[in-house]
């Protein structure tokens, strides 16, 4: 079954998308569940806000984003 997180994750939603990253945000998705990493990416049509994953995963990448990154 997994973790509240890994039912969250459908690979069917999955896309690739490019943009600006306008701001980067610790999120609780759900009552008792770990902080997430969630950003708003500016693209050439819309911001759409994103939910990377769980904060334990996402702080210990080795790629960092921030503010002002631009990701194709």
């Amino acid at each position: 079954m997994g973790s509240q997180y890994q039912r969250m994750y459908d690979p069917k939603t999955v896309e690739t998308i490019s943009g600006t990253i306008e701001s980067i945000d610790k999120i609780i998705p759900m009552k008792g569940m770990y902080y997430g990493i969630h950003l708003l990416l500016k693209t050439d049509k819309e911001t759409i806000p994103v939910h990377l994953g769980p904060g334990w995963y996402i702080e210990r990448l080795d790629t960092k984003i921030g503010k002002g990154d631009r990701r194709e």
